[in-house]
This record gives structure tokens, C-alpha cells and sequence, in this order.
């Protein structure tokens, strides 16, 4: 389930104490954000502006994965940070007035990447942040919202998607006695186990422990 901070879903209702400077770097990460990804905002009668739908095409897919990455960890920063302060304002600071916040609130929109664009980086971080949530870690404000799976139950959902999503081969998975996704193991046909590479397999026979014992 997704997190949504509904008190600033449509902006700032009053001003609000925010850090001195904290506006500058805010329109500065908008301003680059909008020139790299060739971003246009619209407007539609007396709506708020908002950002136009675009597929990126001509945006290169391993600047388009940085820079998502990048801009959907400030949104969630710049929410947490607007919430925290209107509660609790920072000692030094100055005022933060609707009309201002009006100025960058287009930009606190996550972006979506399509799977097909996504550069081998980018596929394993989203899915060790999907096996994050299926193992009752909240992640990037998104919780499971049921009962929570064991580490082998969620590395198999990933293993379920592999075949849709992972286009470079990454093959990650859980080893034998880990808690944690990764791509840094060795499989082992004859125990049919991921083993954690540099760990070694329990099983006597195990062609991995006779490379090591060798």
C-alpha cells in the first residue's frame, strides 16, 4: 500500500517555516530534472499545473533510470520534510508561502520508467525494493498490507517475475541461509541451492564445497 500525505497532496493551504536556502535547492533540482528529461508543465482551464505525460524517447535509458531514481527520492524527502515542519518549524528559517510552493509543486510527481527501459541497476534496485515490502520492511512509503513472507517466499516472487522484467540476465535469488536478495552466489546444480559466494555448502558431496576444499 502506498503512502500519500494527503494534507499536501494539492499544495500548501499557508506559509509554512522552512530552512533558510531549502527553496533554492529545491527550484534548482526542478529546474535540472525538467531540462534533462525535457519535461513540460500544462494546464488545463483553472486547474494547477501539472507535468505532461511523456515516454522519454529521446532521453538515453541509463540517464533516465539515474535521474528517476534520484527524483523520486526527493519527492518522498521534500512530503516528509513539508509534513515535519508544519508541525514542528525549524528554529532559523523563513517563511514558505502558498504562492512559492506553487512554483515546484508540479514536480513532486514520482516518474515511472517502463520494465524496457529499465538498465540492469535500475532492475535490481527495484526489486530488492519489492522484496523489502513482501518482508514487512517498509519501503519508500509502500507497506505489503498483509502477512508478511519469509525471505525464500519473496525471493520465488521475484524468481516468478525474472522471465518479465529482468532483460540483462541479472538472475538474482536468495542463498541457501541468507536473508537478503542478491546476484553475488553460485548455483549449484547438484544441491539445486544458490550458495552465497564465499560461504560454504554443508552438503558433503556438493561439487561447490570440492572447488573450496581442492
Amino acid at each position: 500500500m502506498q503512502q500519500v500525505l494527503f494534507e499536501l497532496s494539492t499544495g500548501l493551504k499557508s506559509s509554512i517555516t522552512v530552512p533558510i536556502g531549502w527553496l533554492d535547492r529545491v527550484l534548482s533540482h526542478v529546474e535540472q530534472v525538467e531540462s534533462i528529461l525535457r519535461i513540460e508543465r500544462v494546464q488545463y482551464l483553472d486547474n494547477p499545473p501539472h507535468w505532461k505525460h511523456t515516454k522519454f524517447e529521446n532521453v538515453p535509458d541509463n540517464l533516465l533510470c539515474n535521474i528517476t531514481e534520484r527524483h523520486n527520492e526527493w519527492v518522498r524527502n521534500v512530503y516528509e520534510s513539508l509534513a515535519s515542519w508544519s508541525k514542528t518549524p525549524p528554529t532559523d528559517g523563513v517563511p514558505l508561502t502558498p504562492e512559492q510552493a506553487a512554483r515546484f509543486w508540479p514536480a513532486l510527481e514520482m516518474i515511472n520508467v517502463s520494465p524496457e527501459r529499465w538498465t540492469a541497476e535500475y532492475y535490481e534496485n527495484r526489486m530488492q525494493h519489492l522484496f523489502g515490502i513482501m518482508i514487512s520492511k517498509e519501503s519508500e512509503g509502500v507497506t505489503f498490507g498483509a502477512k508478511a513472507l519469509t525471505p525464500r517466499q519473496a525471493g520465488a516472487v521475484i524468481l516468478l517475475l525474472e522471465p518479465y522484467l529482468d532483460r540483462h540476465d541479472t538472475r538474482l535469488s536468495v542463498p541457501k541461509g541468507c536473508d537478503f536478495l542478491t546476484a553475488d552466489y553460485e548455483w549449484c546444480e547438484k544441491c539445486c541451492e544458490a550458495i552465497y559466494q564465499g560461504e560454504p555448502c554443508n552438503k558433503r558431496k556438493c561439487p561447490l564445497r570440492d572447488e573450496e576444499e581442492g
